[in-house]
């Protein structure tokens, strides 16, 4: 999904929770979200899958529901790529803080961001690492989309992929810039293939401006 097509659903978003969002405060206690005394909870380690798309739109719900919350506590493994951008603009929208006092790990870095006050308990973790796509997703991706794409081979496929990936990279780190992050340090943060993580300690995320604090 490109940037501007990212963009579309984000601005969507408000209005798709408008309608739930006297549902969304009964489900403070449900799934990933946790609301107490001002601090929203966001747990992925609750529920399968981790980030998971449609969590944007139940976060909005719950913030409009619940106007006293001031910050957004993260503890995740990462999860869904797309749905962790759309995550943090929520986040930085309703101007909230960010914190980690367990992990932060993959794409959950994304929804940290989202934060204008970002903050690591002691002990805290933050990991990064490159994204990957799986051999059996690729397939059923190609199958799903070949008539659709227009695509007469599976070449086609992976030359539209080449294009693809450049600019979900590119995305990716121009969020990371906006969002205050030394560019060196953004760049870094694609070494570790996905097999791996990299755990910069808290100088250097401080000195990044990752956390800022």
């Amino acid at each position: 999904m490109t940037g501007p097509a990212r963009q579309a659903v984000f601005a969507a978003l408000l209005g798709l929770a408008a309608a739930p969002a006297a549902a969304g405060a009964g489900e403070a206690g449900a799934g990933a979200f946790r609301i107490e005394t001002g601090v929203l909870h966001y747990d992925t380690e609750t529920q399968p899958g981790g980030i998971t798309p449609g969590d944007a739109a139940r976060l909005v719900a719950l913030l409009r529901a619940n106007p006293d919350v001031a910050a957004v506590e993260l503890n995740s493994s990462g999860g869904d790529y797309f749905e962790s951008f759309d995550l943090a603009h929520v986040i930085a929208d309703f101007d909230l803080e960010t914190r980690v006092r367990g992990f932060c790990e993959s794409s959950c870095v994304h929804v940290f961001l989202g934060g204008t006050r970002r903050t690591l308990a002691r002990g805290g973790r933050i990991g990064f690492h490159r994204t990957t796509w799986s051999p059996d997703s690729v397939e059923s991706y190609y199958t799903d989309r070949q008539e659709s794409e227009r695509w007469r081979s599976p070449f086609d496929m992976v030359s539209w992929t080449y294009e693809d990936t450049q600019g979900e990279v590119y995305d990716r780190l121009m969020f990371m810039v906006d969002r205050g992050v030394d560019p060196l340090f953004a760049i870094e943060t694609l070494r570790v293939e996905a097999g791996g993580i990299w755990y910069p300690d808290r100088d250097r995320l401080r000195d990044a401006g990752f956390i800022t604090e």
